[in-house]
């Protein structure tokens, strides 16, 4: 089964699947919004076989959602920005 939404990762606006927010991938007038895509591929043996879910999260519903997380989260602070690039 493919959701009526499935199209929507082949334009160029981006929404947080959480607000609906429009996601801003191109500044405008230096506001960008960055965000996270969440994807997974459902393997044998789970409740969702073969099924592949994709989502946006944009920053601050990232951040609210964190927050009920029981375990805080890994955080690292990158030292280089264009790290492995030569």
């Amino acid at each position: 089964m493919v959701c009526e939404g499935a199209n929507r990762f082949e334009t160029n606006i981006k929404r947080c699947n959480c607000c609906g927010k429009e996601i801003d991938l191109i500044s405008k007038s230096a506001g960008h919004s960055d965000f996270l895509l969440v994807k997974k591929e459902w393997g044998y043996f789970s409740n969702k076989d073969l099924i592949e879910h994709r989502f946006n999260i944009c920053e601050e519903c990232y951040d609210k959602w964190i927050e009920t997380f029981k375990l805080p989260i890994e955080e690292f602070v990158m030292s280089e920005l264009f790290k492995g690039i030569v």
